[in-house]
């Protein structure tokens, strides 16, 4: 797909055609694949004394259309000492170019007591891979940062006590790999 389209455009699609490079972009936005009635901001957006008000909430982007559902593990370990989760990941290149992926890791509650999204990026790496070759990769996600949200009626941030899940794939649609952990206490703060 052409996005933001300019002078190298010509080149940038001929160097793919020709397989000179490995496409490795990612689109910073969600497109509807339905009618345009179907986006959340077709009829769900106003403006106010200069603010922009969003009638879909925390639903905005991917998050919707994972919410409204229109139309892992090689390697998951957790460090009990320090709280950390480590996702080691290998990545393939089975092509005959060199290039570039990005690894991202989302983690999904599984009962929350709040309407949370379907999943929330906690963790991300882009990775070089030779043409028909593997690399590994470790990402290391704070298993506390990973499962709070901010509750904004108690001015507290908020670790819950329950199942999540830890998502890894390529993208927020494609997901490769996935396996469970536990908080096993809820715990609550303020600040950062």
């Amino acid at each position: 797909m052409q996005y933001e389209r300019a002078n190298e455009t010509g080149n940038a699609i001929a160097d793919i055609i020709f397989d000179d490079i490995n496409p490795s972009g990612k689109l910073p936005l969600s497109f509807p694949v339905f009618r345009n009635e179907d986006n959340p901001a077709f009829m769900n957006s106003q403006s106010e004394a200069c603010r922009m008000w969003y009638g879909e909430g925390i639903y905005v982007g991917y998050r919707f259309y994972e919410k409204t559902c229109k139309a892992i593990s090689e390697s998951i370990k957790e460090d009990t000492e320090d709280e950390t989760l480590i996702v080691t990941v290998s990545v393939q290149n089975n092509s005959s170019v060199d290039g570039h992926e990005v690894v991202q890791v989302y983690v999904r509650q599984l009962h929350p007591s709040l309407g949370r999204t379907v999943k929330e990026l906690k963790g991300f790496k882009k990775v070089f891979v030779r043409a028909n070759s593997k690399e590994s990769i470790n990402i290391a996600i704070s298993k506390k940062r990973a499962t709070s949200f901010r509750n904004a009626r108690q001015g507290i941030w908020l670790s819950e006590k329950d199942t999540y899940q830890l998502l890894v794939g390529s993208s927020s649609e494609y997901i490769a790999q996935a396996a469970n952990f536990e908080v096993h206490e809820t715990q609550s703060w303020r600040g950062l």
